[in-house]
This record gives C-alpha cells, structure tokens and sequence, in this order.
C-alpha cells in the first residue's frame, strides 16, 4: 500500500491511459497498472505500440532491451507524452531515437526491494542536444557511499544504497542475503554509481558486473551498451565463460536486426571495443541468438547465457581474431 501511495506521487493519474511491453507479471508493471486503476487512470492492452498515441497513451513503461527491440524503427504518427524505462541503465543514442515518439524518456532507478528511488528525466534541449533532470521519488534517499559506508563527493564513483519508508524488509528464509543487502535501515542493490558535480545520478555498474580479465576489472553493463550502439544490434550481452584451460574467456552474445549484415557487424564491434579498451576487453568469442536471455525486469542474466551455451542453444559462433577490421 506504501508503495501504490508513493507511485501516486510520481503523476497526475486522472485520465491517465497506461501502456507496457513488460509482461504482465512483472513487478514494474503491476505496481504501475494498480496505481493507475486506483487513481482515475486506465490501462491498455497489447504492445502494439504504433497505436499508443492514436489511442491516447499518455505514460508508457519498457525495459531498455525491450525499447531498443520493440520501439526504435516504429513510424510514430505523433508524440506519446512520456515512457519510464526500467530494468536498467539506458545509452544516449537509445534514448535520442525514442524522443522521435516521446516527449520524454524517464530512465527509471529501482528495484523490487526498494521500489522506485529515483528518474532521470531525458529530453531535447533546443539546440538538440539532451537535456537530463535527476529526481528523486517521494520519500526517497539515495547515496553513493566508500567500503566504509561514509558517503562520497559528486563525481566518485562508489556504492549505491537506498532508504524509504517501504523497503523490504529482507529475503525470506535468507538471513546471509538479507544481511548483506539490507544494513542500517538502507538497501544495498549492489549497483556502483555517481553523483555528478550538476545533479545527476548515473549507474555505472554492479558489483558483480566486474569481469576480471587478466588482472583488468572491466565493467560488464559498460561492455553490453558498446556493443547496443552498434549499428545492426538489437541485443548484446556479455559473460564470461571458463576456457578449456580453465581460465575465464570473455563472451558475447548478439542478437542482430532483420537485414543485419553479420560480418560488418562483427568488424564494427570490434573496432567499438578496441577503441574503448583494447584486445584485453574484445570477446575470444561473438555467439548469436534470436533472443537474449534477460529477467522479467529487462535486465541481463549472464547466468543463462553461460546455460544457453551448455546446452548448445545459439546459431553460429564466431572468434575475434577472424572478424576483419575494414
């Protein structure tokens, strides 16, 4: 109920005609659709999202993946007034071709046991560059802290944790987890952030999203937003899986758009990430697949993707050293 009260604060519901590419089941989407049934609003079926604005949508929900696979080549007929994208840090060029149908991208931060902490709220400045407003949800905290706890200056770069008055207050029957996510009346999500000198709040990692690489930590969320800026790439992740010598060899998978033509794909994501950090970070190996494997919330479970690859589930493979640079 806490939670129903505080998403109420986020919008003027009266009237308000709600639309999801989550599915029905998923936490986001049910919190949201309650609220809005709750408060003068009403919810609409179906993903055909071409028709959200004909049918008068104003606030939509997605999760990046979902966004970049379902919403970026719509023909929009006019602008829908706003879409949240939860689940996940959202890049810049994602967000600039969603304001081809949206007034304004709120890139969500939240969790299951947290709720909603804050939005980033993205548009089109005049000049055309992105405009980015952080705020925070009603009566909620959110910090950057060191190991020690002590909260950092703008612009370092720590750990996030989260205070309001409806957090979880544990896992059940998982004292060890509930003890180390859940300390001193604050949720530790286990992401890594920033707050910056102006104001705003950017995710840049997770704790165990660090992929050590011969000795180099990398950051596993910064390596899958490379690969999605490649032109021809739906839906990139990458993992790391144990090679025969048994020491961990990074991994991507890609799913590529209709028409895609693989091998300038591959050369031009290898040159993405030469640029952004050399051979140490270039996958020994690029796996393909139709779909990628991300939980109810849109966010990368680099688990089943090492599952998919036990069980043989992807189409073709190829390795770095044959993807050629011109």
């Amino acid at each position: 109920q806490d939670r129903i009260v505080a998403n109420s604060a986020r919008l003027d519901w009266r009237q308000l005609r709600l639309a999801s590419l989550f599915p029905v089941s998923a936490p986001v989407w049910l919190t949201y659709a309650v609220t809005a049934l709750l408060h003068g609003g009403s919810v609409r079926h179906g993903r055909d999202a071409e028709n959200w604005f004909g049918d008068g949508v104003g606030f939509a929900l997605a999760s990046p993946a979902q966004a970049m696979s379902g919403l970026r080549d719509i023909p929009w007929k006019g602008k829908v007034p706003a879409i949240q994208l939860s689940g996940g840090p959202a890049a810049d060029p994602l967000v600039r071709k969603l304001l081809d149908g949206f007034h304004a991208v709120w890139v969500g931060y939240g969790s299951t046991e947290g709720f909603n902490a804050l939005s980033t709220i993205k548009t089109l400045a005049e000049d055309g560059s992105l405009a980015s407003q952080t705020v925070l949800a009603s009566g909620a905290e959110v910090q950057v802290v060191d190991g020690e706890d002590s909260p950092l200056p703008p612009g370092a770069e720590g750990v996030i944790r989260v205070r309001n008055s409806y957090l979880a207050p544990g896992y059940i029957n998982a004292p060890e987890a509930t003890a180390t996510s859940f300390r001193g009346g604050w949720f530790y999500p286990g992401d890594l952030g920033i707050w910056d000198a102006q104001g705003q709040f950017h995710v840049t990692g997770r704790n165990n999203d660090q992929f050590n690489l011969g000795g180099q930590k990398v950051n596993a969320q910064l390596l899958d937003f490379a690969l999605l800026g490649v032109p021809g790439v739906k839906d990139a992740i990458t993992f790391t899986l144990p090679d025969v010598e048994g020491t961990e060899g990074l991994r991507a998978f890609l799913s590529l758009e209709a028409g895609a033509d693989m091998p300038v794909v591959l050369s031009q994501a290898r040159l993405t990430l030469l640029a952004l950090g050399g051979e140490a970070i270039l996958p020994k190996r690029f796996l393909f697949a139709d779909s990628l494997p991300r939980n109810a919330n849109g966010k990368a479970d680099r688990k089943a993707c090492v599952q998919l690859v036990a069980e043989g589930k992807f189409r073709r493979q190829a390795k770095a050293r044959d993807i050629l640079a011109d």
